[in-house]
């Protein structure tokens, strides 16, 4: 079993990693000890899609006893949970800060430019699933994994990349599924107010609060209890996630590109969001102009 088999942040299924003694291939074993709703509903979502994507979790089929679906079988991203990589990241930093030790730009930039990353693979990937009318509903750190095993959170293997998982959330047309909740505090507002929680608006949401997650290194919380009043409602929102302090350092440009994307996600009127591919073509682009200007200079942790 891998150490970095993915802690139990979920109370459907339990992840182990385990290898296949003759071929010494690694995978990943989602099973649960409280029935196996959960684990079919996700079943019959991975059988209506496609996961032939680069940053989507690969799903190699089930274990099977009895003629009954007991576990799901996917690659393994032995990186683990990427919410467990930005407390681990905030943790050295703190560290570094809290024992005067000297930063590294080095890091410092190569871990802003790989956040970046990792917001436009989990683009991608979204892309990917709209395009097959699939929605996730339930875009978070804990659902987002990194492909690769680190020792240093802030030595980052160069072709590092996470990929989305976890699909019992998620519905896709003309596939009948007892429906799961997300939490209240993943909803958008009319999320909270009616049932037009399904639309790829949603995933939109989602991924604005984890670009908030990734930005300020998994420290910010959502906003609950919101004002009825639309416009109120709007300024509150743009007010808090453009006040966010990064994780990383003050000045960033990766860190800034990120944060202004966030209100492209984050609007009251589901109508007003944009749309994935425009966000991943605004966060690509960013990359590309990015690698060619001056980072920043200061590294503490703010």
């Amino acid at each position: 079993v891998s150490r970095r088999a993915s802690p139990d942040v979920f109370p459907f299924w339990v992840t182990k990693y385990v290898v296949w003694p003759d071929t010494d291939q690694t995978f990943s074993i989602k099973y649960s000890h409280n029935g196996i709703g959960h684990l079919r509903r996700e079943f019959k979502i991975l059988t209506h899609i496609s996961m032939n994507h680069s940053n989507l979790v690969k799903w190699f089929g089930v274990g099977v006893c009895g003629g009954k679906v007991l576990s799901l079988v996917f690659e393994s991203c032995s990186g683990g949970i990427l919410s467990t990589f930005l407390d681990q990241v905030k943790k050295s930093l703190s560290h570094r800060m809290n024992n005067n030790e000297p930063s590294n730009e080095y890091q410092m930039h190569s871990l802003a430019f790989h956040i970046h990353r990792f917001a436009l693979n989990v683009a991608q990937a979204l892309i990917y699933l709209h395009d097959q009318h699939c929605i996730h509903l339930h875009i978070t750190a804990d659902n987002v994994y990194l492909a690769l095993e680190y020792s240093n959170p802030l030595d980052i293997p160069c072709d590092q990349t996470v990929k989305v998982g976890d699909f019992c959330w998620a519905t896709v047309p003309h596939v009948k599924c007892t429906k799961l909740d997300s939490p209240a505090s993943l909803l958008p507002p009319e999320g909270l107010v009616n049932d037009d929680g399904n639309a790829t608006t949603v995933d939109v949401w989602q991924y604005g609060l984890l670009l908030a997650a990734m930005v300020t290194l998994n420290s910010s919380k959502p906003l609950l209890d919101l004002p009825q009043d639309i416009i109120l409602m709007d300024r509150l929102i743009k007010n808090y996630y453009t006040s966010l302090s990064s994780g990383i350092r003050r000045f960033d440009p990766y860190v800034s590109s990120l944060k202004s994307k966030i209100s492209m996600c984050l609007s009251s009127y589901a109508q007003n969001r944009a749309d994935m591919r425009k966000i991943e073509k605004e966060i690509f682009h960013s990359t590309l102009y990015l690698r060619f200007q001056k980072t920043g200079t200061s590294s503490v942790l703010v």
